[in-house]
């Protein structure tokens, strides 16, 4: 007699109990790796314990005033001058690169969302909205005028991150914070020295995983017992590049809102 195909599959009672067993165990396999895939595992405490420390430096500089020099580096061609800036933590930041005689030749300033621009030398101006502006009307590199904010302020911009990680340095025995992204990688990573305490190094990766921006803090000044670099040098693959010297710094004090709004030629008085 012919089996039916119901009958050819049939499985003898005394084993269901063990496939039925494999069954679930491929479904519990199958399910934690679909887990790994989205969760990642938590960042280290020690990782976690120099992100804090970062934060927390220099936590009570809110405004601050700065004198000194800036050199922008672009392909062939490098241009140097002195420079002013002011900042009102953490949203407020305005720059004036001078000429020799000492007045300005472009004013550049950011408020909240709001970008503005002005040479004074052909009365280009501008102001636009521009959440994260940056300075690339000035340089190639497109560092955010926040996170340059955080340089002159003694501090380093914390990139968002799922994992944070630190390892030891191959090439000065100091460490690397390596902060991490669930899929995209790493986003950024910070470089300090053996002790663990000061940042001379920060790269800040896209979301290609691409080098974004390079960031070389050198020097050390004391300020009303804030720690600030007396050097910031901001740079990218191609050796564009932008730095500061800071010859004068002032820090928290006044300033008035209304000093970070440049006016269009025709309003000024």
């Amino acid at each position: 007699m012919n089996k039916s195909v119901n009958d050819s599959l049939s499985i003898p009672r005394g084993a269901r109990g063990g496939v039925l067993l494999c069954i679930a165990c491929l479904i519990i396999q199958s399910c934690g790796s679909i887990h790994t895939g989205l969760f990642s595992p938590l960042p280290d405490r020690e990782s976690l314990s120099v992100i804090t420390s970062i934060q927390e430096k220099n936590n009570s500089l809110f405004s601050f005033k700065g004198i000194g020099k800036i050199e922008l580096v672009r392909g062939e061609g490098a241009f140097i001058a002195r420079t002013a800036w002011m900042g009102l933590y953490p949203d407020r930041f305005r720059m004036e690169i001078l000429a020799m005689s000492g007045q300005p030749l472009i004013s550049i300033s950011a408020v909240q969302d709001h970008f503005y621009y002005l040479s004074h030398t052909d009365s280009t101006y501008f102001e636009k909205n521009a959440p994260g502006a940056t300075l690339e009307e000035l340089s190639s590199i497109p560092v955010k005028i926040e996170d340059v904010m955080e340089f002159l302020i003694g501090r380093v911009p914390i990139r968002e991150h799922a994992t944070s990680t630190i390892e030891r340095s191959d090439s000065d025995g100091g460490y690397i914070v390596i902060l991490k992204e669930n899929w995209t990688g790493i986003t950024e990573k910070i470089y300090l020295d053996e002790k663990k305490t000061k940042i001379y190094k920060v790269e800040i990766f896209g979301i290609t995983g691409a080098l974004s921006y390079r960031a070389e803090l050198t020097g050390e000044i004391m300020i009303d017992g804030f720690s600030l670099p007396s050097r910031v040098v901001l740079s990218n693959e191609s050796g564009d590049s932008v730095q500061w010297r800071i010859d004068r710094y002032f820090a928290n004090v006044p300033v008035e809102h209304s000093m970070f709004l440049i006016p269009p030629p025709e309003e000024k008085e």
